[in-house]
């Protein structure tokens, strides 16, 4: 269980991932139409600081709306406990699969 909830994350990091990459190329697109008033420095501090909040306000609304991953054995239920956080689960869910911790 726990390597398909790493799995998951790793596609849908890759999905994040190239979700930025295309929006990174058309902010260039835009600073490229723009740059006679200056301000380059400032527009790529302004597309850092977007994708942070992105990449962190994405992963823990895939995990707050996570109702279709789960076990087998635990019947369908649209909204569960939340249990956490999404940072602390894949760390949990990393030291389980390396075998430093071992979780009921």
């Amino acid at each position: 269980m726990e390597l398909f909830k790493l799995l998951n994350v790793a596609v849908f990091a890759i999905a994040g991932s190239t979700g930025v990459v295309f929006l990174s190329q058309g902010m260039r697109v835009v600073s490229a139409s723009g740059r006679s008033n200056g301000g380059e420095r400032s527009r790529q501090w302004v597309m850092r600081v977007w994708v942070l909040v992105y990449g962190f306000v994405g992963s823990q609304m895939a995990w707050t709306l996570r109702p279709f991953v789960g076990a087998p054995s635990m019947k369908f239920e649209l909204f569960r406990q939340l249990g956490g956080n999404f940072y602390a689960n894949v760390l949990v869910s990393l030291a389980e699969i390396l075998g430093f911790v071992m979780v009921k």
